[in-house]
């Protein structure tokens, strides 16, 4: 699968090519679902933290995760 974070207009998340293809798809499966509240949120998060932001232990990523399953 491609992953195009432009198309999605918020920057890829660190250490992105380092996932599991699965964790991939559900991540930006989650990034993709996001308003632009909550896309503005992550810029935010992303430009602050840099490579300490870990997507996959954000509080709304986590949230997601169980909803979905």
């Amino acid at each position: 699968m491609e992953y195009n974070f432009d198309e999605l207009g918020i920057p890829e998340p660190p250490l992105f090519n380092r996932y599991e293809e699965n964790d991939k798809n559900n991540i930006y499966k989650y990034l993709s679902g996001l308003d632009e509240h909550n896309k503005n949120i992550y810029r935010i998060a992303h430009n602050h933290l840099e490579t300490s932001f870990n997507i996959v232990k954000s509080n709304g990523y986590i949230k997601w995760l169980k909803i979905k399953k």
